[in-house]
Protein backbone atom coordinates (compact mmCIF):
# COMPACT_ATOMS: atom_id res chain seq x y z
CA UNK A 1 0.00 0.00 0.00
CA UNK A 2 2.87 2.19 0.63
CA UNK A 3 4.13 2.03 -2.90
CA UNK A 4 0.32 2.57 -4.27
CA UNK A 5 0.38 5.95 -2.18
CA UNK A 6 3.72 6.85 -3.43
CA UNK A 7 2.56 6.00 -6.77
CA UNK A 8 -0.89 8.44 -6.07
CA UNK A 9 2.01 11.48 -4.87
CA UNK A 10 4.17 10.76 -7.86
CA UNK A 11 0.99 10.91 -10.41
CA UNK A 12 -0.69 13.98 -8.42
CA UNK A 13 2.76 15.93 -8.92
CA UNK A 14 2.63 14.98 -12.84
CA UNK A 15 -0.39 16.05 -13.54
CA UNK A 16 -0.26 19.24 -11.35
CA UNK A 17 2.90 19.94 -13.74
CA UNK A 18 1.10 18.88 -16.81
CA UNK A 19 -1.80 21.74 -16.11
CA UNK A 20 0.91 24.01 -15.72
CA UNK A 21 2.84 23.40 -18.61
CA UNK A 22 -0.89 23.37 -20.36
CA UNK A 23 -1.23 27.27 -18.86
CA UNK A 24 2.22 27.65 -20.43
CA UNK A 25 1.93 26.78 -23.69
CA UNK A 26 -1.61 28.19 -24.29
CA UNK A 27 0.34 31.85 -23.07
CA UNK A 28 3.04 30.72 -25.60
CA UNK A 29 1.30 29.58 -28.40
CA UNK A 30 -2.42 30.66 -28.38
CA UNK A 31 -1.83 33.96 -27.15
CA UNK A 32 1.77 34.59 -28.57
CA UNK A 33 3.09 35.83 -25.31
CA UNK A 34 6.62 34.87 -25.37
CA UNK A 35 7.90 37.14 -21.97
CA UNK A 36 8.70 35.36 -18.94
CA UNK A 37 6.20 34.38 -15.90
CA UNK A 38 6.80 36.41 -12.62
CA UNK A 39 6.94 34.38 -9.59
CA UNK A 40 3.83 36.49 -8.19
CA UNK A 41 1.98 35.22 -11.25
CA UNK A 42 3.65 31.86 -10.97
CA UNK A 43 3.13 31.06 -7.51
CA UNK A 44 -0.61 32.52 -7.67
CA UNK A 45 -1.62 30.01 -11.31
CA UNK A 46 0.30 26.73 -8.99
CA UNK A 47 -1.68 27.78 -5.92
CA UNK A 48 -5.32 28.07 -8.48
CA UNK A 49 -4.27 24.71 -9.68
CA UNK A 50 -4.17 23.62 -6.16
CA UNK A 51 -6.77 24.33 -4.99
CA UNK A 52 -8.43 23.11 -7.86
CA UNK A 53 -7.09 19.51 -8.25
CA UNK A 54 -8.13 19.63 -4.19
CA UNK A 55 -11.81 20.74 -4.67
CA UNK A 56 -11.68 17.81 -7.24
CA UNK A 57 -10.99 15.28 -5.77
CA UNK A 58 -13.25 15.84 -2.62
CA UNK A 59 -16.11 16.36 -4.89
CA UNK A 60 -15.55 13.84 -6.97
CA UNK A 61 -14.63 11.00 -4.85
CA UNK A 62 -16.44 11.67 -1.58
CA UNK A 63 -20.39 11.66 -2.66
CA UNK A 64 -20.74 12.89 1.48
CA UNK A 65 -19.82 16.80 -0.55
CA UNK A 66 -22.67 16.16 -2.62
CA UNK A 67 -25.70 14.74 -1.02
CA UNK A 68 -28.37 16.25 -2.83
CA UNK A 69 -28.38 14.06 -5.96
CA UNK A 70 -25.99 11.69 -7.50
CA UNK A 71 -26.43 13.03 -10.72
CA UNK A 72 -23.71 15.78 -8.90
CA UNK A 73 -21.74 13.50 -8.48
CA UNK A 74 -21.05 11.97 -11.63
CA UNK A 75 -21.02 15.53 -13.07
CA UNK A 76 -18.05 16.50 -11.14
CA UNK A 77 -16.04 13.26 -11.27
CA UNK A 78 -16.29 13.11 -15.00
CA UNK A 79 -15.62 16.85 -15.34
CA UNK A 80 -12.44 16.78 -13.12
CA UNK A 81 -11.12 13.71 -14.27
CA UNK A 82 -11.78 14.71 -17.52
CA UNK A 83 -9.89 17.89 -17.57
CA UNK A 84 -7.06 16.15 -16.28
CA UNK A 85 -6.98 14.01 -18.97
CA UNK A 86 -7.68 17.40 -21.02
CA UNK A 87 -5.25 19.01 -19.79
CA UNK A 88 -2.37 15.99 -20.31
CA UNK A 89 -3.41 15.58 -23.53
CA UNK A 90 -2.93 19.48 -24.28
CA UNK A 91 0.20 19.38 -22.29
CA UNK A 92 1.29 16.83 -24.54
CA UNK A 93 0.35 18.14 -27.46
CA UNK A 94 1.96 21.76 -26.31
CA UNK A 95 5.46 19.57 -25.79
CA UNK A 96 5.69 17.97 -29.12
CA UNK A 97 5.02 21.50 -31.02
CA UNK A 98 7.69 23.31 -28.52
CA UNK A 99 10.22 20.09 -29.58
CA UNK A 100 9.21 20.36 -33.58
CA UNK A 101 10.18 24.74 -33.13
CA UNK A 102 13.27 23.77 -31.51
CA UNK A 103 14.43 21.21 -34.37
CA UNK A 104 13.24 24.28 -36.58
CA UNK A 105 15.66 26.60 -34.99
CA UNK A 106 18.75 24.42 -34.73
CA UNK A 107 17.57 23.50 -38.88
CA UNK A 108 17.87 27.20 -39.15
CA UNK A 109 21.15 27.73 -37.50
CA UNK A 110 22.51 24.80 -39.40
CA UNK A 111 22.12 26.97 -42.34
CA UNK A 112 24.10 29.79 -40.91
CA UNK A 113 26.65 31.88 -42.81
CA UNK A 114 30.96 32.36 -41.31
CA UNK A 115 29.24 35.92 -40.36
CA UNK A 116 25.62 35.14 -39.31
CA UNK A 117 22.78 33.46 -41.36
CA UNK A 118 23.43 33.89 -45.12
CA UNK A 119 20.25 35.12 -46.95
CA UNK A 120 18.86 35.13 -51.02
CA UNK A 121 21.64 35.96 -53.19
CA UNK A 122 24.26 35.24 -50.66
CA UNK A 123 23.72 38.52 -48.28
CA UNK A 124 25.06 37.34 -44.52
CA UNK A 125 22.11 38.22 -42.29
CA UNK A 126 22.73 38.32 -38.35
CA UNK A 127 19.79 37.17 -36.31
CA UNK A 128 18.64 40.69 -35.93
CA UNK A 129 18.47 41.07 -39.65
CA UNK A 130 21.23 43.14 -40.02
CA UNK A 131 23.74 43.01 -42.69
CA UNK A 132 27.12 41.26 -41.59
CA UNK A 133 28.96 40.49 -45.35
CA UNK A 134 29.47 42.53 -48.46
CA UNK A 135 31.72 45.27 -47.38
CA UNK A 136 31.14 44.84 -43.31
CA UNK A 137 28.38 47.08 -43.45
CA UNK A 138 25.77 46.92 -40.07
CA UNK A 139 22.38 47.84 -41.41
CA UNK A 140 19.16 46.15 -41.58
CA UNK A 141 15.85 45.81 -44.16
CA UNK A 142 13.06 48.59 -42.84
CA UNK A 143 9.35 46.82 -43.44
CA UNK A 144 9.63 48.25 -46.91
CA UNK A 145 12.48 45.93 -47.53
CA UNK A 146 14.92 49.17 -47.79
CA UNK A 147 18.02 49.75 -45.63
CA UNK A 148 17.05 51.55 -42.32
CA UNK A 149 19.13 52.90 -39.35
CA UNK A 150 19.06 50.33 -35.99
CA UNK A 151 16.39 52.15 -34.47
CA UNK A 152 12.95 52.52 -35.26
CA UNK A 153 10.77 55.83 -36.17
CA UNK A 154 9.81 55.16 -32.56
CA UNK A 155 12.98 55.16 -31.78
CA UNK A 156 12.85 51.19 -30.07
CA UNK A 157 14.42 48.74 -31.54
CA UNK A 158 12.24 44.88 -31.51
CA UNK A 159 14.78 42.30 -32.63
CA UNK A 160 11.53 39.96 -31.72
CA UNK A 161 9.27 41.70 -34.75
CA UNK A 162 12.48 41.75 -36.68
CA UNK A 163 12.92 38.00 -36.26
CA UNK A 164 9.12 37.12 -37.29
CA UNK A 165 10.35 38.15 -40.39
CA UNK A 166 14.06 37.01 -41.42
CA UNK A 167 14.80 34.22 -39.05
CA UNK A 168 14.42 31.79 -41.64
CA UNK A 169 16.77 33.66 -44.29
CA UNK A 170 19.79 31.29 -43.47
CA UNK A 171 17.58 28.41 -44.21
CA UNK A 172 17.39 26.41 -47.82
CA UNK A 173 15.71 28.17 -50.98
CA UNK A 174 12.38 26.45 -49.44
CA UNK A 175 12.45 28.09 -46.39
CA UNK A 176 13.04 31.13 -47.66
CA UNK A 177 10.11 30.90 -50.10
CA UNK A 178 8.22 29.56 -46.86
CA UNK A 179 9.03 33.02 -44.89
CA UNK A 180 7.50 35.07 -47.89
CA UNK A 181 3.99 33.15 -47.18
CA UNK A 182 0.81 34.26 -46.08
CA UNK A 183 1.30 33.49 -42.79
CA UNK A 184 3.67 33.99 -40.34
CA UNK A 185 5.71 31.26 -38.38
CA UNK A 186 3.47 33.21 -35.23
CA UNK A 187 0.55 32.62 -37.10
CA UNK A 188 1.17 29.49 -38.44
CA UNK A 189 1.84 28.20 -34.44
CA UNK A 190 -1.85 30.10 -33.50
CA UNK A 191 -3.45 27.90 -35.99
CA UNK A 192 -1.42 24.21 -34.87
CA UNK A 193 -1.97 25.18 -31.21
CA UNK A 194 -5.92 26.09 -31.61
CA UNK A 195 -6.32 22.71 -33.67
CA UNK A 196 -4.89 20.92 -31.07
CA UNK A 197 -7.15 22.45 -28.32
CA UNK A 198 -10.13 21.70 -31.06
CA UNK A 199 -8.35 17.99 -31.06
CA UNK A 200 -8.42 17.56 -27.56
CA UNK A 201 -11.90 18.82 -26.93
CA UNK A 202 -13.27 15.95 -29.71
CA UNK A 203 -11.07 13.57 -28.24
CA UNK A 204 -12.85 14.89 -24.44
CA UNK A 205 -16.56 14.43 -26.33
CA UNK A 206 -16.03 11.43 -28.11
CA UNK A 207 -14.37 9.69 -25.39
CA UNK A 208 -17.17 10.25 -22.68
CA UNK A 209 -20.08 9.31 -25.04
CA UNK A 210 -18.35 5.73 -25.91
CA UNK A 211 -17.49 5.13 -22.44
CA UNK A 212 -21.00 5.38 -21.33
CA UNK A 213 -22.26 3.47 -24.01
CA UNK A 214 -24.57 -0.18 -23.53
CA UNK A 215 -21.81 -2.50 -23.30
CA UNK A 216 -21.59 -4.68 -26.60
CA UNK A 217 -21.61 -8.23 -26.45
CA UNK A 218 -18.98 -10.48 -27.38
CA UNK A 219 -19.89 -13.61 -28.34
CA UNK A 220 -17.42 -16.69 -28.60
CA UNK A 221 -17.90 -20.51 -28.81
CA UNK A 222 -14.66 -22.09 -26.74
CA UNK A 223 -14.32 -26.02 -27.64
CA UNK A 224 -12.47 -28.29 -25.50
CA UNK A 225 -12.05 -32.45 -25.73
CA UNK A 226 -12.63 -32.27 -21.64
CA UNK A 227 -16.40 -31.38 -22.35
CA UNK A 228 -17.12 -34.39 -24.87
CA UNK A 229 -20.68 -35.88 -23.18
CA UNK A 230 -22.20 -32.93 -22.80
CA UNK A 231 -25.83 -32.30 -23.45
CA UNK A 232 -25.54 -29.23 -25.59
CA UNK A 233 -23.18 -26.41 -24.25
CA UNK A 234 -22.19 -24.57 -21.23
CA UNK A 235 -23.08 -20.99 -21.64
CA UNK A 236 -21.28 -18.84 -19.21
CA UNK A 237 -21.13 -15.15 -19.06
CA UNK A 238 -17.83 -12.75 -18.26
CA UNK A 239 -18.02 -8.81 -16.45
CA UNK A 240 -14.99 -7.08 -15.04
CA UNK A 241 -13.88 -3.81 -13.78
CA UNK A 242 -17.29 -2.36 -12.95
CA UNK A 243 -14.90 0.41 -10.17
CA UNK A 244 -18.65 1.37 -8.71
CA UNK A 245 -17.99 4.11 -6.73
CA UNK A 246 -15.46 6.06 -9.16
CA UNK A 247 -17.48 6.77 -12.85
CA UNK A 248 -20.07 3.93 -12.38
CA UNK A 249 -22.86 5.09 -9.85
CA UNK A 250 -26.24 3.30 -8.71
CA UNK A 251 -28.35 4.01 -11.69
CA UNK A 252 -25.37 2.65 -13.66
CA UNK A 253 -24.94 -0.34 -11.51
CA UNK A 254 -28.39 -1.47 -12.12
CA UNK A 255 -28.54 -0.87 -15.12
CA UNK A 256 -25.79 -3.00 -15.96
CA UNK A 257 -27.52 -5.47 -13.46
CA UNK A 258 -30.28 -5.69 -15.50
CA UNK A 259 -28.44 -5.79 -18.58
CA UNK A 260 -26.74 -9.12 -17.21
CA UNK A 261 -29.71 -10.66 -16.32
CA UNK A 262 -31.25 -10.40 -19.77
CA UNK A 263 -28.14 -12.26 -21.18
CA UNK A 264 -29.02 -16.54 -20.37
CA UNK A 265 -26.04 -18.41 -19.63
CA UNK A 266 -24.91 -20.92 -16.73
CA UNK A 267 -22.71 -18.81 -15.04
CA UNK A 268 -21.52 -15.60 -14.30
CA UNK A 269 -17.98 -14.82 -13.73
CA UNK A 270 -16.76 -11.61 -12.41
CA UNK A 271 -13.15 -10.81 -12.23
CA UNK A 272 -12.51 -8.21 -9.70
CA UNK A 273 -12.21 -4.22 -9.70
CA UNK A 274 -16.23 -4.55 -8.71
CA UNK A 275 -15.43 -1.35 -6.09
CA UNK A 276 -13.02 1.04 -6.79
CA UNK A 277 -11.40 3.03 -3.18
CA UNK A 278 -11.97 3.05 0.54
CA UNK A 279 -15.02 6.26 -0.27
CA UNK A 280 -17.03 3.72 -2.18
CA UNK A 281 -20.34 3.43 -0.70
CA UNK A 282 -19.74 -0.13 -1.30
CA UNK A 283 -23.43 -0.95 1.29
CA UNK A 284 -25.41 0.93 -1.50
CA UNK A 285 -24.66 -1.61 -3.95
CA UNK A 286 -25.62 -4.69 -2.28
CA UNK A 287 -29.17 -4.51 -2.96
CA UNK A 288 -28.37 -4.12 -6.22
CA UNK A 289 -26.07 -7.17 -6.94
CA UNK A 290 -28.57 -8.65 -5.06
CA UNK A 291 -31.15 -8.75 -8.39
CA UNK A 292 -28.36 -10.79 -10.24
CA UNK A 293 -30.44 -13.66 -11.04
CA UNK A 294 -29.33 -17.29 -10.03
CA UNK A 295 -27.40 -19.18 -12.83
CA UNK A 296 -27.26 -23.30 -12.35
CA UNK A 297 -23.71 -23.55 -12.32
CA UNK A 298 -23.56 -20.60 -10.13
CA UNK A 299 -22.65 -16.71 -9.83
CA UNK A 300 -18.84 -16.59 -8.96
CA UNK A 301 -15.94 -13.78 -8.46
CA UNK A 302 -12.63 -13.13 -7.48
CA UNK A 303 -10.93 -10.03 -5.74
CA UNK A 304 -9.13 -7.63 -8.07
CA UNK A 305 -6.61 -4.78 -6.45
CA UNK A 306 -9.08 -2.44 -6.27
CA UNK A 307 -11.07 -4.32 -3.45
CA UNK A 308 -8.40 -4.36 -1.35
CA UNK A 309 -7.75 -0.55 -1.93
CA UNK A 310 -11.53 -0.56 -0.43
CA UNK A 311 -10.89 -2.61 2.13
CA UNK A 312 -11.37 -6.60 1.69
CA UNK A 313 -13.56 -7.41 4.79
CA UNK A 314 -16.44 -5.06 3.67
CA UNK A 315 -16.05 -6.07 -0.30
CA UNK A 316 -16.57 -9.38 0.82
CA UNK A 317 -19.17 -8.99 3.03
CA UNK A 318 -21.41 -7.07 0.28
CA UNK A 319 -20.75 -9.45 -2.06
CA UNK A 320 -21.65 -12.45 0.09
CA UNK A 321 -24.37 -10.69 1.03
CA UNK A 322 -25.09 -10.32 -2.64
CA UNK A 323 -24.86 -14.17 -3.13
CA UNK A 324 -21.96 -14.05 -5.28
CA UNK A 325 -19.64 -16.82 -4.37
CA UNK A 326 -16.34 -15.31 -3.76
CA UNK A 327 -13.06 -17.64 -4.64
CA UNK A 328 -10.50 -16.79 -3.32
CA UNK A 329 -7.80 -19.18 -4.14
CA UNK A 330 -9.74 -22.14 -4.13
CA UNK A 331 -11.80 -24.13 -6.38
CA UNK A 332 -15.29 -25.21 -6.74
CA UNK A 333 -16.16 -27.83 -9.13
CA UNK A 334 -19.23 -28.10 -11.54
CA UNK A 335 -20.34 -31.78 -12.51
CA UNK A 336 -22.63 -32.39 -15.41
CA UNK A 337 -23.01 -36.00 -15.81
CA UNK A 338 -19.37 -37.35 -16.32
CA UNK A 339 -17.94 -33.84 -17.55
CA UNK A 340 -16.75 -32.09 -14.63
CA UNK A 341 -15.54 -28.26 -14.97
CA UNK A 342 -13.07 -27.10 -11.99
CA UNK A 343 -13.36 -22.83 -11.72
CA UNK A 344 -10.39 -22.13 -9.90
CA UNK A 345 -10.67 -18.16 -8.39
CA UNK A 346 -6.97 -16.46 -7.29
CA UNK A 347 -6.71 -12.96 -5.36
CA UNK A 348 -4.96 -10.15 -6.86
CA UNK A 349 -0.86 -9.74 -5.86
CA UNK A 350 -1.74 -6.88 -4.29
CA UNK A 351 1.62 -6.59 -3.10
CA UNK A 352 2.99 -6.30 -6.69
CA UNK A 353 0.22 -3.78 -7.60
CA UNK A 354 1.59 -2.16 -10.94
CA UNK A 355 2.54 -4.80 -13.16
CA UNK A 356 1.28 -7.69 -10.94
CA UNK A 357 3.58 -10.35 -12.51
CA UNK A 358 4.12 -12.78 -9.08
CA UNK A 359 1.48 -14.21 -7.85
CA UNK A 360 2.52 -16.03 -4.62
CA UNK A 361 -0.75 -17.65 -4.46
CA UNK A 362 -0.57 -20.15 -7.17
CA UNK A 363 1.50 -22.53 -6.35
CA UNK A 364 -1.60 -23.39 -2.91
CA UNK A 365 -3.98 -22.87 -5.80
CA UNK A 366 -2.13 -26.01 -7.59
CA UNK A 367 -1.18 -28.10 -4.83
CA UNK A 368 -4.79 -28.04 -3.87
CA UNK A 369 -6.27 -28.87 -7.78
CA UNK A 370 -9.19 -31.73 -7.78
CA UNK A 371 -7.65 -34.42 -8.92
CA UNK A 372 -10.49 -36.11 -10.50
CA UNK A 373 -10.35 -35.33 -14.21
CA UNK A 374 -11.48 -32.14 -15.54
CA UNK A 375 -11.22 -29.05 -17.99
CA UNK A 376 -9.62 -26.10 -15.86
CA UNK A 377 -11.17 -22.61 -15.50
CA UNK A 378 -8.86 -20.08 -13.92
CA UNK A 379 -10.41 -16.84 -12.92
CA UNK A 380 -7.83 -14.21 -12.57
CA UNK A 381 -8.15 -10.55 -11.99
CA UNK A 382 -4.85 -9.91 -13.84
CA UNK A 383 -4.20 -11.39 -17.09
CA UNK A 384 -0.54 -11.61 -16.51
CA UNK A 385 -0.70 -14.91 -14.97
CA UNK A 386 -0.95 -16.63 -18.09
CA UNK A 387 2.87 -17.67 -17.82
CA UNK A 388 2.01 -19.85 -14.72
CA UNK A 389 -1.29 -21.07 -15.48
CA UNK A 390 0.55 -22.25 -18.87
CA UNK A 391 2.75 -24.22 -17.00
CA UNK A 392 0.58 -25.53 -14.70
CA UNK A 393 -1.49 -26.73 -18.02
CA UNK A 394 -4.56 -24.42 -16.94
CA UNK A 395 -7.14 -24.58 -19.83
CA UNK A 396 -8.86 -21.55 -20.36
CA UNK A 397 -8.04 -18.31 -17.82
CA UNK A 398 -10.70 -15.29 -17.65
CA UNK A 399 -9.17 -12.06 -16.96
CA UNK A 400 -9.49 -7.99 -16.69
CA UNK A 401 -7.58 -5.45 -14.93
CA UNK A 402 -6.23 -3.54 -18.09
CA UNK A 403 -9.78 -2.29 -18.97
CA UNK A 404 -8.42 -2.85 -22.72
CA UNK A 405 -6.56 0.63 -22.36
CA UNK A 406 -9.45 2.59 -22.65
CA UNK A 407 -7.71 4.81 -25.34
CA UNK A 408 -6.55 2.75 -28.35
CA UNK A 409 -4.66 4.55 -31.19
CA UNK A 410 -4.50 2.95 -34.93
CA UNK A 411 -1.43 0.91 -35.33
CA UNK A 412 -0.39 -0.15 -38.66
CA UNK A 413 2.69 -2.67 -36.51
CA UNK A 414 0.10 -3.46 -34.01
CA UNK A 415 -3.09 -5.93 -34.29
CA UNK A 416 -4.69 -4.63 -31.18
CA UNK A 417 -3.19 -1.02 -31.82
CA UNK A 418 -1.25 1.26 -29.42
CA UNK A 419 -3.02 2.08 -26.16
CA UNK A 420 -1.46 2.57 -22.19
CA UNK A 421 -1.99 -0.92 -21.06
CA UNK A 422 0.79 -2.10 -22.96
CA UNK A 423 3.08 0.27 -20.26
CA UNK A 424 2.25 -2.40 -17.90
CA UNK A 425 1.39 -5.38 -19.51
CA UNK A 426 2.46 -7.40 -22.08
CA UNK A 427 -1.63 -8.37 -22.53
CA UNK A 428 -3.96 -5.79 -23.33
CA UNK A 429 -7.31 -7.08 -24.46
CA UNK A 430 -8.74 -10.38 -26.54
CA UNK A 431 -7.49 -13.60 -27.09
CA UNK A 432 -3.96 -15.06 -26.38
CA UNK A 433 -2.73 -18.73 -26.31
CA UNK A 434 0.76 -19.58 -24.83
CA UNK A 435 1.35 -23.51 -24.66
CA UNK A 436 -1.74 -25.40 -24.28
CA UNK A 437 -3.27 -22.60 -21.97
CA UNK A 438 -5.98 -19.99 -23.73
CA UNK A 439 -6.63 -16.74 -21.81
CA UNK A 440 -10.02 -14.33 -22.69
CA UNK A 441 -8.98 -10.29 -21.40
CA UNK A 442 -12.05 -8.61 -21.01
CA UNK A 443 -12.30 -4.82 -22.02
CA UNK A 444 -14.32 -4.24 -18.71
CA UNK A 445 -17.52 -2.28 -18.38
CA UNK A 446 -16.02 0.19 -16.02
CA UNK A 447 -13.62 3.36 -15.80
CA UNK A 448 -10.59 4.81 -14.16
CA UNK A 449 -8.32 7.15 -14.19
CA UNK A 450 -10.11 9.58 -16.86
CA UNK A 451 -13.96 8.89 -18.05
CA UNK A 452 -13.20 8.29 -21.68
CA UNK A 453 -12.99 5.39 -24.20
CA UNK A 454 -11.94 5.64 -27.37
CA UNK A 455 -12.15 2.38 -29.91
CA UNK A 456 -12.38 0.76 -26.52
CA UNK A 457 -16.53 -0.11 -25.83
CA UNK A 458 -17.43 -1.39 -22.64
CA UNK A 459 -17.79 -5.20 -22.62
CA UNK A 460 -19.21 -8.42 -21.67
CA UNK A 461 -18.26 -11.60 -23.04
CA UNK A 462 -20.43 -14.49 -23.34
CA UNK A 463 -18.59 -17.76 -24.24
CA UNK A 464 -20.38 -21.34 -25.45
CA UNK A 465 -18.70 -24.33 -23.79
CA UNK A 466 -18.43 -27.51 -25.78
CA UNK A 467 -16.74 -30.64 -26.99
CA UNK A 468 -14.08 -29.80 -29.98
CA UNK A 469 -10.86 -28.52 -29.44
CA UNK A 470 -10.75 -25.15 -31.35
CA UNK A 471 -12.19 -21.90 -29.93
CA UNK A 472 -14.48 -19.19 -32.44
Amino acid sequence: MNGFILFLWVLSSALILCQWYMVVGARRYLFGVRTGISRFHAYSVLILLGVINVAGVIFSMNDRWLPLNPIYKKIASVGFFSYLGFTFVLALYFGLMRAAETAAHLLQRTFKGPFGVTGAGGIAVDERGCFTGHGGSNKRLNSGGEEGSRTSSAGNYHPEQERDHLELAGAPSWAGELSGSIIGRRAALKIAAAGGLVAATAMLGEGIVEAYQKPVTQEWDFRHPMLSGLDGSLTIVHATDFHFGMFLDVEDLARLVETLNRIDGDALFLTGDIYHSPLTPIEKSVPILKRLKGRRMGNFAVLGNHEFYAGVSRSLSALEEAHIHVLRNQWHTYEDGCVRVHIGGIDDPIKNWLTGTSFPKFSYLMKIVPREPGMKLLLSHRPTILPEASKAEIDLVLSGHTHGGQIILPSISQRRGISVARLVSQFTHGWYHMGNTTMYLNRGVGLTFVPWRINCPPEIAVFRLGDGDTVS
